[in-house]
């Protein structure tokens, strides 16, 4: 290391130090010299994924005022992944919601005015309480619009990722007014959503192709007309130019059972239909359907969070760029179970009625 130029080393450390603070935090123990180097970039990117690290860290954060204010410890990239809410009586477990949600407020405060990324998972923390606007923030991961209030706190946000995805009226409008430069958008979670295919339309200014008066029925999936707040709404958001919408996976039970069941077969049959649309390039941007999902995959969301801060496309990747990505750990085989079959079946009646929608062009 004494024959490598320290000025060479002070342009990697910033690359290096880009995965959540583990290669910070391990090129500190190498030598004093590397200690010092790292020191002003080994919290450029910062990832906590414990109630212990959260609370380690607060201790760090200067104190004050919960607003806005100039630190030196410049974070950049921020993925909080905490559970800071606890529901029922028990007073312990309602001290130490307080002492998490305590700590991650003074958290945003001291980064608001230096990150670029923000995500936030398992916390249900209402950004606008934090009385802090993120000017700088470009990429913000979260699991409901609704923390975000109706101001304009986020007034550099391009690329918007919503884990939990749930559409209700006033939505659009809403995003239009926080985040009015949007050009990506990622819904996640989606669940029964008979309108999305609507709005989609007007947000990439998809036009309604010309269908055989015998399948209108079945194919026709019309915009809301000029005038509608949907309609404004997705005048306001101009620059919108790639969506993807990444629906649950029905697995039968629960919410998902009998006429649900219908509902989100018919639902998945509309934005793939939609979504064959867009390929053809004749609206203003691209639509992508990502393959259905359980649950949130926080471990896959961590990941992808690493890769978009080292420069890749993390979660705004297309599905051609996914099915490039090297394939994850071979997991253990199982055997059939009734959730499987059901889910076989599941696919079966969606196929079968894409092929019925197909069928009538």
């Amino acid at each position: 290391m004494d024959c490598f130029p320290v000025e060479l080393w002070l342009k990697i450390a910033p690359l290096a130090c880009l995965d959540g603070g583990y290669t910070a935090r391990s090129l500190q123990l190498v030598s004093h010299q590397m200690r010092d180097i790292v020191k002003p970039v080994r919290f450029i990117s910062v990832s906590l994924v414990t109630k212990t690290q959260l609370l380690a860290f607060s201790r760090f954060l200067p104190k004050g005022e919960q607003e806005a204010r100039p630190s030196s410890l410049s974070i950049q990239h921020l993925l909080v992944d905490i559970k800071t809410h606890y529901w029922g009586d028990d007073a312990k477990d309602k001290e130490n919601s307080l002492r998490l949600q305590e700590a991650v407020r003074n958290l945003l405060a001291v980064a608001a005015l230096t990150l670029r990324t923000l995500a936030l998972y398992g916390t249900q923390l209402d950004v606008v309480a934090s009385g802090v606007t993120f000017p700088l923030v470009e990429d913000f991961c979260v699991e409901s619009l609704d923390i975000l209030g109706r101001n304009p706190i986020l007034p550099s946000l391009l690329r918007l990722h919503l884990t939990r995805f749930s559409s209700y009226s006033g939505f659009w409008p809403l995003l239009a007014r926080i985040a009015p430069a949007l050009t990506h958008i990622r819904l996640s979670g989606l669940s029964q959503d008979a309108e999305l295919p609507r709005i989609l339309r007007n947000l990439l200014d998809q036009p309604v192709p010309d269908t055989p008066e015998s399948c209108k029925a079945l194919y026709l999936v019309p915009p809301y007309p000029p005038g509608t707040p949907e309609a404004e709404a997705a005048d306001a958001l101009a620059s919108l130019r790639t969506v993807l919408v990444e629906p649950i996976e029905c697995v039968g039970g629960g919410d998902c059972c009998g006429t649900g069941i219908v509902m989100q077969i018919h639902m998945k049959c509309w934005l793939d239909v939609v979504a064959e649309e867009y390929k053809q390039g004749t609206g203003r941007g691209m639509l992508y359907l990502l393959p259905d999902v359980v649950e949130s995959q926080v471990s896959e969301a961590r990941r992808e969070w690493v890769e978009m801060v080292e420069g890749g496309s993390g979660p705004w990747a297309t599905p051609e760029q996914r099915a490039a990505r090297p394939p994850p750990p071979p997991a253990v085989v199982l055997k059939p179970t009734v959730t499987n079959r059901i889910n076989s079946a599941l696919r079966f009646a969606q196929n079968s009625l894409k092929s019925r929608m197909r069928g009538g062009k």
